[in-house]
């Protein structure tokens, strides 16, 4: 789909090759998600769990969606240990290997165990913060401040993302 000296052809009819401005435009594609890949990394590493949360709202991001990922993040944990606890103990009952129908049988039954002892604690744990007082608003008992430090950041990133705006717009 770029126009180019083709570099190698990797078929003649229909007319097929790799061209060296879509082999940069790949690169070019590649190093991008790897950057914001590496930047989002940086900042769940660096960022405590619910500053971000909290940082998230304050862009205004609709709160079922942040419920959902708080939610999420904290239990994802619980299901997996659910779910290795799940499997050593049918590794544990079983002797020798077992068929592959019986491991397919198993496999569908643990999901579905999974699945029901998942909505169970799901339920409790609403019911929990319902009767605590949880209307949907995430809290946090730190206050949201914006630094001199803050404004420093994001002016050097401001900055950052014009120069390679115009770095990218005269390559």
């Amino acid at each position: 789909v770029s126009p180019g000296p083709a570099l190698f052809v990797l078929w003649r009819d229909p007319y097929l090759a790799v061209t060296s401005t879509g082999l940069a435009m790949a690169g070019l594609l590649a190093l991008r998600c790897g950057v914001a890949v590496s930047f989002v990394v940086l900042l769940a590493l660096t960022t405590p769990w619910n500053d971000l949360l909290r940082g998230l709202r304050a862009l205004r991001v609709a709160r079922p969606f942040l419920a959902v990922l708080a939610m999420t993040y904290r239990y994802l944990g619980v299901l997996c240990g659910t779910a290795s606890e799940a499997f050593v103990a049918r590794k544990s009952r079983g002797v020798g290997a077992a068929g592959r129908g019986a491991a397919r049988g198993f496999l569908g039954s643990a999901a579905g165990a999974l699945l029901g002892k998942s909505m169970a604690l799901g339920e409790e744990v609403h019911q929990a913060m319902v009767s605590r007082g949880f209307d949907g608003e995430p809290r946090s008992l730190a206050p949201l401040r914006f630094r001199a430090a803050d404004v420093v950041w994001l002016g050097a990133m401001s900055a950052a993302a014009v120069l390679a705006g115009f770095w990218g717009a005269r390559g």
